[in-house]
């Protein structure tokens, strides 16, 4: 990937959600979690699926950030968030912004 200081993040990088697959003990806690506040009537659905964001390279599909989203309503406000800023900053700020580059 040829860049210079002026490249915008957008025309290299592409953001998306992927649901998250967390391991047997984390997801079995969280099905206990929810029989119990079904059982007590309330509660969110904390059976619901949670999202990875992912930012990957347009040219290789590499993943260069990879972080926890939440559950839908949440992720899809910070996918909003990451592809205005893919369309705002050039790369180096994006990196910058979102701490992938050393100060």
């Amino acid at each position: 990937m040829n860049l210079d200081d002026s490249t915008l993040a957008a025309r290299v990088l592409e953001a998306r959600l992927e649901v998250r697959h967390p391991s047997p003990l984390k997801r079995a806690a969280k099905y206990l979690g929810a029989f119990a506040l079904a059982v007590i009537g309330g509660g969110d659905d904390l059976a619901a699926p949670t999202f990875d964001l992912v930012v990957v390279r347009s040219d290789s599909d590499a993943p260069v950030l990879r972080v926890n989203a939440g559950p839908d309503a949440e992720a899809s406000r910070l996918l909003e968030t990451v592809r205005r800023d893919l369309g705002e900053k050039t790369v180096r700020d994006f990196f910058a912004e979102w701490r992938l580059l050393d100060a």
